[in-house]
This record gives C-alpha cells, sequence and structure tokens, in this order.
C-alpha cells in the first residue's frame, strides 16, 4: 500500500478522538488493516469490513495473531449481531 503523510495525519487524528472511547468498533473500509491494527492495540473489540477479498486477506494475514473478526462485504449488506460503540471510516472517500 502506497500511502503519503495525509494517511498518517488523519490515522493519528482518528487515533485522538477515539482516546476517550471503549468497547467494539468497526471499522468500514479497513483495507490492508494498518488502522484496524491501532485500534487493536488501543484495546478495542474489533471488526474489519471492506468490499475487496484481497484487502481482507491482507488483513487477515496482518492481524492472524489478534481477535479481529473481518468481513468482505458492503457496509449496507453487512447485518451485524450486536451494536457498536464506534464506527471509523477514514480511507474509503
Amino acid at each position: 500500500m502506497s500511502v503519503g503523510p495525509r494517511f498518517f495525519l488523519r490515522s493519528g487524528l482518528m487515533r485522538r478522538m477515539l482516546h476517550d472511547v471503549h468497547g467494539r468498533i468497526i471499522d468500514v473500509g479497513c483495507g490492508d488493516g494498518y488502522f484496524l491494527a491501532q485500534l487493536v492495540h488501543m484495546g478495542f473489540e474489533c471488526v474489519g469490513l471492506d468490499v475487496s477479498a484481497p484487502m481482507v486477506e491482507r488483513c487477515r494475514e496482518r492481524l492472524a495473531a489478534d481477535r479481529v473478526e473481518l468481513v468482505c462485504g458492503t457496509i449496507q449488506a453487512y447485518r451485524p449481531d450486536r451494536l457498536f460503540d464506534a464506527a471509523a471510516c477514514g480511507e474509503t472517500l
């Protein structure tokens, strides 16, 4: 994945915004799992959602040791079994 300074700035801003949030979070458009790994490190129970099967597989490889639910599909089709405390959507537009 090729990223620039804006990606890291955005990731830092999102981490700071979530500093006082705890619990379950969904990362919509999780890509290869870079930000999702940061959320795991922050202590969240995480779900990663992406429409790209290759990206979900890369994410699975990155987070193999972590307990993260990964879903390949659209947000419109996803039916979670329970609610989230927060949602992240940083790389989808």
